[in-house]
């Protein structure tokens, strides 16, 4: 997991930019550095920076800030009070950043899986009739790293595991919450030079937890779409996920639908003109159409959702495709007769009437 540890303050977490770089700082800064415990009367050797003491101590100190300011739920938005310096300690942020290929991507999935399991672990201590801080978690300045936060660390090398590998319910809040990233992905993530998964947007991630330390909730706030790499990808890069997977994975029945027969990714002018359609980091595009449809009803999107979304995806497709040819008269519009047909098709589509 040398690839996951932070450079800086020990506090913040910026994704680094080489495993060689990583591993030098890393060994630089921890190799002589103690801290001491609560009461002062021991040191001992504190871990170097890393994704999962990161996420663990932002949890647990916001933990212990709704213990100190005894606040009854979890807000529905972030505290604004100044007033109190102990409500100010409730919500907790992290900021991942990096350049391209750092690991950004990845660093997020790990740490809202880990929040994941271990509100799961809340959940399952409140069943057992265990209310209040598991011992794990108690005293967090003197903790050194639980076994299930080692076995974690050991067994998770950047995909993050599925809900269902730690939930029972379906449809739970840790599971909507770990689920949007396959979805978001699919649209908002491409192959770059340097990167085969690169998120070309940014992204705020809200979690909320109840006062039990429980997830409840969350939003993702999306801003900065590279929109035009829709229309014309770099050379050795690909277009966004989304299209290759609806052209890799979907049923003959859904070609003939949305009139795709006998074309592929060369055939459309939006992925054919860089040059590239596969990954380099073996990830099938099947396999990740597979995950994203799997997401969508764990998020609980409507039934005809995954359809409608396709049928747009398709007409972008089929748009790129469109050609203007001048003559002397006008700049006549050149489409094929499959178009003429997609066309037809759509137009009977009752969504596009509202």
């Amino acid at each position: 997991m040398e690839l996951y540890r932070v450079q800086g303050e020990q506090r913040g977490m910026v994704s680094g930019n080489s495993p060689t770089k990583l591993k030098a700082e890393s060994e630089s800064k921890s190799g002589d550095s103690t801290t001491g415990t609560k009461e002062g009367k021991s040191q001992e050797k504190r871990l170097p920076p890393h994704v999962y003491r990161t996420a663990d101590d932002a949890y647990r100190a916001m933990i212990r800030g709704m213990e100190d300011s005894n606040v009854p739920a979890f807000p529905q938005s972030p505290v604004k009070s100044n007033s109190s310096e102990q409500e100010s300690h409730v919500n907790q942020s992290i900021l991942v950043s990096g350049e391209s290929g750092a690991g950004k991507t990845v660093t997020t999935k790990i740490v809202l899986n880990y929040f994941a399991v271990l509100s799961r672990r809340r959940s399952q201590s409140l069943q057992n009739g265990q209310p209040g801080t598991p011992p794990e978690l108690a005293n967090g300045s003197n903790l050194k790293t639980p076994p299930r936060m080692r076995q974690l660390t050991n067994q998770m090398t950047g995909v993050v595991m599925s809900g269902r590998d730690f939930v029972n319910e379906k449809s739970s809040i840790e599971q909507q919450v770990l689920q949007s990233n396959p979805i978001l992905e699919a649209f908002g993530n491409a192959r770059t030079i340097r990167n085969d998964n690169s998120s070309r947007f940014g992204k705020f991630i809200e979690v909320r937890f109840n006062a039990q330390g429980q997830l409840s909730g969350g939003s993702i706030e999306t801003y900065l779409l590279e929109k035009v790499r829709l229309i014309h990808p770099s050379v050795g890069e690909r277009n966004y996920h989304v299209f290759y997977q609806l052209l890799a994975a979907i049923t003959p029945d859904e070609r003939r639908q949305l009139k795709l027969e006998d074309v592929d990714v060369e055939d459309f002018k939006l992925l054919s003109q860089s040059g590239v359609y596969e990954r380099r980091d073996g990830v099938r595009d099947v396999d990740n159409h597979e995950e994203m449809v799997e997401a969508m009803q764990i998020v609980n999107f409507p039934s005809d959702a995954e359809t409608n979304l396709m049928q747009l995806v398709a007409a972008v497709l089929w748009a790129g495709n469109v050609g203007f040819k001048p003559n002397e008269v006008c700049v006549c519009l050149h489409i094929t007769c499959k178009f003429v047909s997609f066309l037809e098709y759509i137009g009977t589509l009752h969504y596009f009437y509202n």
